[in-house]
C-alpha cells in the first residue's frame, strides 16, 4: 500500500488542481499570474531541496545550513 502512497497523492492533487482551474474560470485573468508565481515558488523550492540533498548525499559539508564558526567572532 505505502507503494501506491506518492501516485495516489499525486493524482489526488492533479484532480483537486482542476478542479479549481473550473472554478476560477470565470476569474482566469487575476488568477492566472498567481498560478504562474506560485509554480515558480515551487520550483525554487524543489531544486534547493534537491541542491541540498545531493550535497549531502555525496559526502559534503554536512553542516551546510550552519553559520561558519568565524562569524561568532564578529563583534
Amino acid at each position: 500500500m505505502e507503494a501506491l502512497a506518492m501516485p495516489l497523492a499525486s493524482a489526488a492533487v492533479f484532480t483537486l488542481g482542476c478542479a479549481i482551474l473550473q472554478v476560477f474560470g470565470r476569474y482566469a485573468e487575476r488568477f492566472t499570474p498567481v498560478l504562474a508565481w506560485t509554480a515558480m515558488l515551487l520550483c525554487a523550492a524543489v531544486l534547493m531541496v534537491a541542491s541540498v540533498q545531493h550535497r549531502i548525499a555525496r559526502g559534503g559539508d554536512n553542516q551546510m545550513l550552519l553559520p561558519d564558526p568565524w562569524l561568532s567572532t564578529i563583534p
